[in-house]
């Protein structure tokens, strides 16, 4: 029979097995978003630092050529090495980027080596820098691989540029040795982690400095490195690799140093990245152990009074006499059910809820509604595990710099329409009044967040009566506020609903969405410490006007 302890006892089970599932999944769910989340911030910050990495390498070499083209100057336009030796006692600074400054003959010998006696015999005529440019034609800088002194000890990296007598020939060279410390000098303080890296490379492939070295150490050949097809395509990037140099896996951002034959890498190991997320992790598996031990917990208990129950029935059906014990115990089992649904809150709720569902549709034999609330079941904590989604994305606005470029508009605004519509044909049409031609700088990544979620919902609330889905886009300056507004002709927003749709949950009807997006566009406002405002006409669409400060034309 459907009443049966066994019969009731597998739907209860089949119901557990379903909520502790749908327990798991929105776990899985809420540590993979924060696993995505770690990687993606660590990987916007290694881009911002390899773009400071390449300003900081470049400030160096600068700094050093400056001392080289100058000292050059000097000798070219006496030929004596005295007026080189007195600039250099002069303007040299004394602090630990530049070890020293040398100048050498056409010959190889040679002859200035500041803060350093002339050693008798001593010869760079086989050295590759002065190989290089001997054969040299032009002005060519040359910047070689580390070289550890013979006097002071250090690792250093020498910039070298060639010397040119009166007659055009080749004079010999003059170099600056940069001590290799000075280009990771800056990682040092980014606290990054035991295993993230800095590395400065030659276009050879070979290694000039690295804030830590593997097998090999300094020089070594990393030409099987993935930056180099990287590199090919664009020269600022980012991939992810097993290092070549010491085997740990990293998220890599590359920048070309400008004017120098370098190639910067900020190396971000993943162990770093997703430093706190075991104990971020701990918390969420603790509840989900827990909830899942209440499940079955409470499970058992049903599946015990199920057969105490039945045992009850049977025992009253043979002793008649007893029917108002049988009452009393009917009254103490459902007191105690009550109780013990009543501490479990929500998961017995619900377990309580589906069995109750199935039982019905099996005694009237309604499998197809049966099959429908277990779906049901499963589409909640669906519906459960995105709205956790999307509140993480909200919990995490705020935790990262608002960073700033220069960007156009029409572009932006084209790219995100094209991505919205490109499976929705010529019904939609997308209409632009910008008030600039200019470029702008503002924080891009969330003024697309912004925008992309307006034009999203004008879409999504299209008047399905009119024939086409009209977006208009325009943007005005009000003040010391950059006015952007965004307008439809969908089926608006009704007064009374106008004041909740930027609250979180809020949906005006069923067309889908977990009433998350408007509550994330007010919440990235916030931040900038801008606004936004709506108008709508019922049948006639809505207008959103989003106001910014800060937004400014970029300079030609």
């Amino acid at each position: 029979m459907l009443n049966s302890p066994m019969k009731k006892s597998i739907l209860f089970v089949a119901a557990a097995g379903l909520l502790i599932f749908g327990i798991w999944l929105v776990t899985f769910r809420v540590l993979e978003a924060d696993y995505e989340a770690r990687v993606e911030a660590g990987s916007e910050r290694a881009q911002e630092m390899a773009v400071f990495f390449e300003r900081d390498t470049r400030k160096i070499l600068m700094t050093a050529d400056a001392y080289v083209q100058e000292a050059r100057r000097l000798y070219e336009l006496s030929g004596d090495v005295r007026d080189v030796e007195d600039f250099v006692s002069k303007a040299l600074p004394q602090n630990d980027m530049i070890s020293h400054l040398t100048v050498i003959g056409a010959d190889g010998v040679p002859l200035l080596v500041s803060g350093h006696k002339l050693k008798p015999g001593v010869t760079a005529a086989d050295r590759e820098y002065f190989k290089y440019q001997q054969q040299s034609t032009g002005d060519e800088v040359y910047i070689s691989l580390p070289h550890l002194g013979r006097n002071s000890g250090k690792l250093t990296v020498r910039l070298v540029r060639r010397l040119t007598g009166p007659d055009g020939a080749f004079g010999g060279v003059v170099f600056a040795a940069i001590n290799e410390d000075q280009f990771t000098a800056f990682y040092k303080t980014l606290n990054l982690g035991d295993k993230s890296s800095a590395t400065v490379v030659g276009l050879d492939k070979k290694l000039r400095a690295r804030s830590s070295y593997g097998r090999l150490g300094p020089g070594q050949d990393i030409s099987g490195s993935r930056i180099w097809k990287e590199l090919g395509q664009s020269e600022i990037g980012l991939y992810s690799q097993l290092s070549v140099v010491d085997d740990v896996q990293r998220w890599y951002a590359y920048h070309s140093v400008e004017e120098y034959p370098l190639v910067v890498a900020m190396g971000l190991a993943e162990d770093d990245l997703l430093t706190g997320a075991q104990s971020f992790a701990k918390p969420i598996y603790a509840i989900a152990g827990l909830t899942t031990f209440a499940v079955c917990l409470m499970t058992g208990m049903l599946c015990l009074g199920t057969f105490v129950r039945q045992a009850l029935v049977n025992e009253i059906s043979e002793r008649r006499e007893v029917e108002a014990g049988l009452e009393a115990a009917n009254t103490d089992l459902l007191q105690f059910s009550y109780s013990a649904s009543h501490d479990l809150k929500a998961p017995l709720s619900t377990i309580s809820g589906l069995v109750d569902f199935c039982l019905e549709d099996l005694e009237d034999g309604e499998y197809g509604e049966l099959e429908k609330h277990l779906k049901m079941a499963l589409a909640v904590s669906n519906r459960s595990a995105k709205k956790v989604e999307s509140l993480l994305r909200i919990a995490r606005i705020g935790e990262d710099e608002i960073t700033e470029s220069q960007f156009d508009l029409r572009s932006l605004l084209d790219n995100i329409w094209q991505d919205l519509t490109a499976d929705l044909g010529e019904r939609c049409q997308l209409k632009l009044d910008l008030s600039h031609q200019d470029p702008i700088v503002a924080p891009e990544a969330i003024l697309h967040a912004i925008i992309e979620n307006l034009i999203s919902n004008a879409i999504k609330y299209a008047d399905p009566e009119k024939d086409q889905t009209l977006v208009q886009i325009s943007t005005d300056v009000d003040g010391d506020r950059f006015v952007i507004k965004v307008s439809d002709n969908g089926v608006g927003i009704a007064q009374s609903d106008q004041p909740e749709v930027f609250k979180m949950f809020k949906r005006i009807d069923d067309r889908g969405g977990d009433g998350l997006g408007l509550a994330l566009v007010r919440k990235h406002l916030e931040r900038l410490g801008g606004d936004i405002s709506l108008e709508s006409t019922l049948g006639q669409g809505t207008t959103f006007v989003i106001y910014l400060s800060g937004v400014k034309e970029a300079q030609a």
